[in-house]
């Protein structure tokens, strides 16, 4: 996902409350999903990045950047 450009948001684990036959008799299954969340950044913010780095300006341009692509950040 990050080689493709993809930054990931959040991870989580999904519970799926009923466990499969395999998940409950074989030692090592997996239990649970990930869910991932991941956008691609438009070529714009690290263009901005670069130039503001290191600046109160850039900083707030990437908070504002992020939020906007993930907004359930706000809910938590």
């Amino acid at each position: 996902m990050l080689r493709a450009g993809f930054m990931i948001a959040d991870v989580r684990t999904l519970d799926k409350q009923t466990q499969t036959f395999k998940t409950v008799t074989t030692a090592g299954a997996v239990k649970q999903d990930l869910v991932i969340s991941a956008y691609k950044p438009n070529g714009g913010l690290e263009q901005r990045f670069k130039l503001e780095a290191g600046s109160e300006a850039g900083a707030w341009d990437f908070v504002r950047t992020i939020y906007a692509n993930c907004p359930f950040l706000w809910r938590r």
